[in-house]
């Protein structure tokens, strides 16, 4: 069984929904499943942590309990691009963290989903974009399209440019 990258054409979407709905119908199939959204930007702050409700749900539909910390290791509270709200918080997202997490989330599970931030080409250090991430995680991508004007030509240019990043687009949904 593979893992999934889910993106978007954009944010706001419905990568979320898209993922923990698609976790649960792994889960009724009989498959162990965990989820991670390595990186979320716009959270609050509940008894002195930052956390993100995607991230948040997303946990609380693992067929295992982990750590939050695990499941989403880099969450800012600014609502702004990763690159720009890590360094309104003073931080670096750390490409090998997330790697180091993601294995040892995989080593639990049947399938693991990862979900993405904003969209594909979202820039998550002042060096590397989400792209950069999912080719090291080597990955399966499923794109999730927002149903309104423009979606199309949003769509077909993120499946192009996930195809050119020669990365495995294996569908997309609305």
């Amino acid at each position: 069984m593979t893992n999934f990258f889910i993106t978007g054409t954009d944010t706001g979407v419905g990568k979320t929904w898209f993922t923990v709905a698609f976790m649960g119908a792994l889960k009724r199939k009989g498959l162990s499943v965990m989820g991670m959204k390595p990186i979320a930007t716009g959270a609050e702050k509940i008894k002195d942590r930052l956390i993100n409700e995607d991230a948040k749900l997303i946990l609380q539909n693992c067929s295992q309990m982990v750590s939050y910390n695990l499941v989403n290791p880099f969450v800012f509270e600014l609502p702004s691009s990763p690159h720009v709200a890590a360094k309104h918080q003073g931080t670096v997202i750390d490409l090998d963290q997330i790697i180091k997490n993601y294995h040892f989330l995989k080593s639990m599970c049947d399938v693991l989903v990862v979900e993405g931030v904003g969209g594909w080409r979202t820039p998550i250090t002042d060096e590397h974009s989400l792209t950069d991430l999912v080719s090291k995680l080597n990955v399966s991508v499923i794109l999730v399209v927002g149903m309104r004007l423009g979606c199309i030509n949003h769509a077909i240019l993120t499946a192009e440019a996930i195809k050119a990043d020669g990365l495995n687009l294996c569908g997309w949904v609305s």
